[in-house]
């Protein structure tokens, strides 16, 4: 990995927080000082939670031992967490947080099961494998009933169990997905803005979590932990 400057984070955007009005006033630990009424966020901080980051997820790729599932629901960082998701093997939800995901998962996970055999069944049926003519209304129930689960489920297919690190990119924005977490005790790890509030977060890599390049470089250093761990291990 390239080593990460005190110039990057300023390139990046990452010291800029939100205006008076909009932050939470008890992540002022966080807070280097104000600019015509917005908050600036010490990098001196955000350096040192980095390279907490960077080691914490070096071991998770190190030691292959646990799943991290991310969550966001920004479009802007769909691409982001999709690429870093699949090249290290893990988890992702790019969409609205379904309630009772983690609180109610077994349900959810029969549903999800269900999607996957309706799957298989549906290229088979497409491919008549079974040389079976089927009725219209048998047919279009199916259908209906198909495209409902892959309508809610599509996007936890690949899901089996959740994990007990979850990444929430903004708490604010996933607060669903911060209760539930919280509620069933799990590490959660999030990127603090100064409208956050830091209470609940095991990990806290104070920044800008609404700029693409401050959220992008914070993944950049994620993605190559975890891949330098996972590396390593393999040639060990």
């Amino acid at each position: 990995m390239n080593l990460i400057t005190l110039s990057d984070l300023i390139k990046t955007k990452l010291y800029l927080g939100h205006s008076f009005k909009q932050s939470y006033l008890k992540n002022n630990k966080y807070i280097y000082k104000s600019i015509n009424n917005i908050w600036i966020i010490d990098l001196i901080k955000t350096s040192k939670s980095l390279i907490q980051s960077y080691i914490f997820f070096y071991n998770i790729g190190f030691n292959n031992t646990h799943k991290i599932l991310f969550i966001n629901s920004q479009p802007q960082f769909l691409k982001l967490i999709e690429i870093t998701s699949k090249f290290t093997s893990n988890y992702y939800i790019n969409d609205k947080f379904i309630p009772g995901l983690f609180t109610n998962w077994n349900m959810i996970y029969i549903n999800i099961m269900l999607l996957k055999w309706f799957d298989y069944l549906f290229k088979l049926f497409n491919k008549n494998i079974f040389n079976i003519k089927f009725n219209k209304i048998f047919r279009t129930k199916f259908i209906k009933l198909y495209k409902k689960l892959l309508f809610k489920y599509k996007l936890f297919k690949n899901i089996t169990n959740i994990p007990n690190i979850i990444f929430i990119l903004d708490i604010n924005k996933d607060k669903l997905a911060f209760k539930e977490a919280i509620h069933l005790n799990k590490y959660i790890i999030s990127i603090l803005d100064t409208n956050n509030n830091d209470n609940w977060i095991n990990l806290i890599i104070p920044g800008n979590n609404d700029n693409y390049y401050s959220v992008k470089l914070i993944f950049q250093i994620i993605l190559t932990s975890l891949l330098h761990g996972n590396n390593l291990k393999k040639h060990n």
